[in-house]
């Protein structure tokens, strides 16, 4: 798991409920390795999670459609980005982002 980005409801066209996207990569703990290859500078995120909670943005455009502007998508991108990349300059913003440990997400995580 690399990262999930909780949204708004009403964002997809005949979908009316939050959804969440998943960011699965497959080699986070030779991320760094494989994308120097590649001439990519990406670090070391194998225990890592990325939460983004984009629920507050987008504007309404219909009473029964929501849009995300531009500078909404960018501010997921470049977050996700700054997060991944060796040179980034991530930090956690309450209410919007936060780059959880796997044991953080054990120790939050009640089983039924």
């Amino acid at each position: 798991m690399d990262c999930i980005v909780a949204l708004p409801d009403k964002l997809f066209y005949n979908i009316g409920i939050p959804v969440c996207l998943w960011f699965i990569s497959r080699l986070p703990a030779r991320g760094a390795q494989a994308g120097a290859r590649r001439n990519h500078n990406f670090r070391n995120r194998e225990d890592e999670i990325l939460f983004i909670d984009a629920r507050n943005l987008g504007e309404m455009v219909t009473r029964r459609n929501r849009e995300f502007a531009e500078a909404d998508i960018e501010r997921i991108a470049d977050t996700y980005h700054a997060w991944r990349n060796v040179d980034g300059d991530y930090e956690d913003e309450k209410g919007f982002c936060k780059a959880a440990s796997l044991d953080e997400v054990r120790a939050n995580t009640t089983m039924c």
